[in-house]
Parts: structure tokens; sequence; C-alpha cells
């Protein structure tokens, strides 16, 4: 009984001990925006509400302008929602499709075409990631929330991501990598919808306008 015992206490020491220290793995990697803030418990439901506007028909347009690499390119950017996946597509004004690519869940997602100019890796992640920050995330235990005055930020620290709120209005989400260091930038307009993105390094603007 006694050797019962004693197996017992040190599974209950090892798993406080893990769990003290993913807690403070998960600290350390929070962005420095989040030092000296408390979480908060609002609900146990923390989920991310979409950026983009959908229509009647699950669909959504916009006035898309690109800059990156001394390169313009604009045209329509659609999204469309289909039953395990979100369909995103750019046309240019000439008719040339620039990129399609597929968002599954968990937010995996899917090259299916790529201009061959623009056919590099890291093309393709960041204009994929810089999607991803205007799309929703659902419920799911990495989302953490915290309070600063009069408004409340939710870090995502699977995908480095951190959403700022206003009066229950999402206004601006931060992309991260290696703990600090901010990558890209959307802020979101909420008279006009408008949502523009800015990505560091490398240089990428990202400008977005809702078409009727």
């Amino acid at each position: 009984m006694m050797f019962l015992n004693s197996i017992y206490q040190k599974t209950l020491l090892y798993s406080t001990l893990f769990s003290l220290m993913l807690l403070l793995l998960m600290n350390s990697c929070a962005p420095a925006a989040l030092k000296g803030l408390k979480k908060s418990v609002l609900s146990d439901e923390i989920s991310i509400p979409s950026t983009i506007s959908f229509n009647q028909h699950a669909m959504a347009k916009y006035r898309c302008k690109i800059e990156a690499f001394d390169q313009k390119i604009s045209g329509v950017l659609i999204f469309k929602q289909q039953i395990d996946t979100l369909r995103v597509v750019m046309i240019t004004d000439f008719g040339l499709k620039v990129i399609d690519l597929s968002f599954y869940e968990e937010t995996n997602y899917k090259i299916n075409h790529i201009m061959k100019h623009l056919d590099y890796e890291f093309i393709r992640e960041s204009f994929a990631l810089n999607i991803l920050m205007l799309l929703p995330q659902k419920q799911n235990s990495v989302l953490i929330n915290y309070v600063d005055d009069d408004q409340n930020m939710i870090y995502d620290s699977k995908h480095s991501m951190l959403y700022y709120f206003k009066d229950h209005q999402k206004y601006r989400v931060d992309r991260y990598r290696s703990k600090s260091k901010l990558i890209s930038m959307a802020t979101i307009n909420q008279e006009t919808k408008e949502c523009r993105i800015e990505q560091l390094n490398p240089a990428i603007q990202i400008i977005l306008k809702p078409l009727k």
C-alpha cells in the first residue's frame, strides 16, 4: 500500500511540474504587449469572429491590391465557404489567376495554384498566413483572453497571433515569430470594413476593400 501511495505521489508531482513548465513556456513565448496583463475569465468559450463578411451565398468579394518586391498586383479576391473548406482565389483585372488556396479545419491550408513568378515558399506561406489573420478561430484551449483598460486581447499561441478587441469589435491582429518578433499587422476599419495588412520582413502590403 505504501508503495502504491509513493507511486501516486510521484505521479502527481511530475504532473504538477509538467503543468507549471507548460504554463511558463506559454508565458515566455507570449508577445511583449501581454506582459503585466492578467488573464480574464469571461467565459469557457473563447473564439475569434471572422473579419470577412460573407453574403447569403456564403461568398465574399474584395478589391485587392498587393505591393511586394517592387511589384504591384490588383484584382478581385474571392472567399467561398464550402462544406469543409474555405476557398480563396485572387484574379487580376486581366482575368489571370494569381493564387488559389484552400483552408481546412485546424487552419491547415493547401496552395492549389500560384503564378509561376510568385511560386516561392516564403511567398506562398506569407500570403496564406496573412489571410489566416482575417479568418475565424473556433473555441480552442490555445486561445487566452487578456484585459487592458478599455480593450481586451486574445492570444492564439498555436499560430502566434494576437487579436485586439474594443467594444466587442476586432480592430487589429498581430502575427509574431520567435516570441515577440512582430511579422505582420492587420488593421480593420469597422465603418468601411477595409482591411490593411502590413508585413515587415519581407515587406508586403495587402489592402482589401469589400465589393457589393
